[in-house]
């Protein structure tokens, strides 16, 4: 490259580029811009430095200096697997008081146990039911009864 080292200390400053002490650079922001197909894809000879870094989002972050991510907007930090957990548990948590108001809508006794068996079927296999199946599943049931239901 013919850039100016006043250029690069630029980029660092401004952090746009991560420089380590080896002499290797990051571009913080490289997965934001670029996109590297899989089949073509080849993992950097570069480890030691790698390993530093977090991918925060599409931006890249220094583990040590905080395992957690700043945002450009708000400087607190924030630490992303605390983010990602709550955010996977509050939607967990949603996910479940749906499926109970749903359950309370049947009115059958019977037949909410067994949509709640199945429930516990699916989260024990780790493949949770979403309130949309519910949904769909007990209107297929409620069409099968209907079907099964007719005089012939």
């Amino acid at each position: 490259m013919n850039s100016q080292i006043e250029d690069m200390e630029l980029l660092v400053e401004n952090g746009f580029v991560k420089k380590f002490d080896s002499g290797i650079v990051v571009i913080i922001h490289w997965n934001l811009h670029n996109y590297i197909q899989k089949d073509r894809f080849k993992a950097t000879i570069y480890q030691k430095e790698k390993q530093q870094l977090v991918l925060a989002g599409k931006k890249y972050v220094m583990k040590d200096e905080c395992t957690q991510f700043v945002s450009d907007v708000d400087t607190n930090c924030v630490s992303i697997l605390e983010t990602q957990d709550s955010i996977e548990k509050n939607s967990e948590e949603q996910d479940r008081l749906e499926l109970a108001g749903i359950l309370n809508e049947i009115d059958n006794e019977k037949v909410r146990a067994k949509f709640e068996s199945f429930i516990k079927v699916r989260e024990k296999n780790h493949s949770p039911l979403t309130p949309d199946a519910l949904r769909i599943l007990i209107k297929k049931a409620y069409g099968l009864t209907k079907k099964f239901s007719k005089p012939r």
